[in-house]
């Protein structure tokens, strides 16, 4: 009798876990509707003219990321920026 009674708590106990998951996870993958998403056109700033010195800031910072090429922070950018799940 008290086998049978710690199995049915366990079953209960289960039963209850897989809920909270399932639960869990289906509020995770409706956080954001694509009607809700956010506008990257509305949120960043067009980009800069190419006679102008944001420009050419830009340009910079772009050569600056660049040159880090093979080395082990441009392989941690890469993996920082795969976006698959």
């Amino acid at each position: 009798m008290k086998k049978i009674n710690i199995f049915l708590i366990s079953l209960l106990f289960l039963f209850f876990a897989l809920q909270t998951i399932k639960a869990a996870n289906d509020k995770l993958h409706y956080l954001l509707t694509p009607a809700d998403a956010p506008s990257s056109l509305a949120i960043l700033p067009k980009p800069p003219a190419y006679d102008s010195v944001a420009f050419l800031q830009d340009q910079a910072a772009y050569h600056a990321g660049y040159a880090l090429k093979g080395m082990p922070r441009w392989e941690q950018a890469k993996k920082d920026a795969q976006w698959s799940v």
